[in-house]
């Protein structure tokens, strides 16, 4: 019998279509976004242009009434006139989780008509911000006010610990009430 011829099998050669460059393109992309990635999260950032005031107006005197809080949404804060005619800016920010609190004049807690109140762990302050009952480790905390021409003028770059703040372990996001003493008020 005769032997049957073996095919000759052809030479391996490279193929010659456009995914090798895809490939090569798609990894150079990959690589230059890198770059670009690290270099936003490194590069120098150009400081903040500094405010000619932190004092910020945030309403008129005339528009408060005694012991009677109002909120200011925009900045995140109540404000409440005392009978002596001056006026407390109470941070919205419950000092326990961090929650929004809400002025609550209906409430009635331990005797007390119109509280404030953490949502989120029951905490609960009277009408000045004292703490009354919950986990918060203090009172609410405040900022500085400063009337002008009728004008309520509050420093929202400073936030000042309610009174309980821990002296060996302060909170964050607030300066102790010691410190902000030493610090002269801005006009």
């Amino acid at each position: 019998m005769g032997s049957i011829p073996a095919a000759n099998p052809a030479p391996f050669r490279k193929p010659h279509g456009a995914r090798p460059a895809l490939i090569v393109a798609a990894s150079l992309l990959l690589a230059a976004m890198a770059v670009i990635v690290i270099l936003a999260f490194t590069w120098p950032q150009s400081p903040e242009p500094a405010r000619e005031t932190r004092w910020i107006a945030v309403g008129a005197m005339e528009e408060l009434t005694v012991n009677e809080p109002v909120l200011v949404q925009k900045h995140r804060l109540y404000l409440v006139k005392l009978e002596s005619g001056n006026v407390i800016a109470f941070s919205r920010r419950s000092t326990h989780l961090g929650c929004s609190v809400d002025w609550r004049p209906d409430f009635v807690f331990g005797g007390i008509t119109g509280v404030f109140r953490d949502p989120c762990s029951g905490s609960v302050w009277n009408s000045f911000a004292g703490r009354l009952f919950g986990p918060a480790p203090r009172n609410m905390d405040t900022y500085p006010v400063m009337i002008t021409r009728g004008q309520v003028l509050v420093d929202t770059a400073t936030r000042v610990c309610g009174f309980g703040y821990e002296i060996e372990n302060p909170p964050l996001f607030c300066t102790p009430p010691t410190e902000y003493r030493d610090q002269p008020p801005l006009p």
